[in-house]
């Protein structure tokens, strides 16, 4: 077995320059106690000058743990769960843990298969990470022996849930609309079976009954989160309601096709109809008129999942189950928006 080198500082010597007890550095180091923020950085701090190496198995022995966080996405192609396990990783890197991935497409899309394969790999917590969210509830009917947390869908059985507050996404892109002179609002809008479809619709909604603008189904076309639904869309709502003036689009692919169908129709983008879209797309700023957008908080949905499933992994409480993260405006060419 290779022994340590002399100078090589060991769990006492860190605590000692820290001017902490060797059980505070030890809790840095697994995240069993919450700590306060400044003592943490000047612990890491000193742990990264000194060269400390903690012994990863002799930590998980003597905590009873592997160490390891499961964690499952129904779809690791799709952006939109990349970011997330950005935040994810980030969290669980500084908390000296591993991630065990896999995803529900590997054992046909059912989700006990999978929970069980991980929970083979000896995981002390699981984190569930959905692309497409759904408003009906997912039931887990099944016993899942660690923590859970889930992001972008609730669970039935009150699992605690980090979600982007679509709601809200509706209300800031009604009022940015209104505020950039649109009189006659419509909106293209995903699948009525999608929660974000008809949370943003609600939000929208609220909105223009507050500055009481009419408003009803005639103005929403229910498209499929792609450029053609948006090219589709804005003309069928055009056909519907030529005084239309302002479109939200539920993503920047509906939002760039809607832009080409007016085109196609010789309205000027923004002078005429203004369009905003959602997600912020690779290509929004770039697009031949740069498309205003929201950019969702995905890496922080990741880190705040993380975070409450190592609150419950270390027996803390969790008060509230569904935690609501805001998405961020930003305004570009297409709502008439000029820096």
């Amino acid at each position: 077995m290779k022994k340590k080198s002399k100078n090589t500082p060991n769990i006492k010597d860190i605590a000692k320059l820290a001017n902490v007890s060797p059980a505070t550095v030890s809790y840095v180091l697994s995240g069993k106690r919450p700590i306060s923020k400044a003592t943490r950085e000047k612990v890491l701090r000193i742990i990264e000058e000194h060269g400390y190496t903690p012994d990863i198995n002799a930590v998980a022995l003597k905590m009873k743990k592997g160490l390891n966080i499961g964690l499952i996405v129904s779809d690791f192609s799709e952006p939109f769960s990349i970011n997330i396990i950005r935040g994810v990783e980030k969290v669980v890197r500084e908390m000296n843990y591993y991630i065990v991935y896999t995803s529900t497409a590997e054992f046909g899309y059912k989700i006990e298969a999978a929970v069980k394969f991980l929970e083979s790999r000896k995981i002390d917590g699981l984190i569930l990470i959905f692309a497409i969210s759904y408003s009906k509830e997912i039931e887990i009917d099944f016993e899942i022996k660690v923590p859970v947390v889930s992001i972008n869908q609730p669970l039935k059985n009150r699992f605690p849930s980090v979600l982007p507050n679509n709601v809200n996404g509706g209300i800031k892109a009604a009022t940015h609309l209104l505020e950039r002179n649109t009189k006659r609002p419509a909106i293209i809008s995903g699948p009525k079976v999608r929660s974000a479809s008809r949370e943003r619709v609600k939000g929208f909604k609220k909105v223009l009954k507050q500055h009481n603008i009419y408003f009803d189904d005639s103005y929403i076309y229910y498209g499929k989160f792609d450029y053609r639904s948006g090219y589709m869309g804005f003309m069928e709502l055009l056909n519907r309601h030529p005084d239309i003036d302002g479109i939200f689009c539920a993503n920047d692919d509906m939002a760039a096709g809607a832009m080409n169908a007016a085109l196609k129709m010789n309205i000027q983008v923004p002078e005429q109809i203004k369009i905003l879209g959602f997600d912020n797309k690779y290509f929004s700023s770039i697009w031949p008129i740069p498309i205003s957008t929201f950019k969702q908080p995905l890496e922080e949905m990741g880190a705040k999942g993380a975070s409450l499933l190592f609150s419950l992994i270390n027996g803390e409480s969790i008060s509230n189950e569904i935690i609501l993260l805001e998405s961020t405006l930003i305004p570009r060419e297409s709502t008439g928006y000029h820096k």
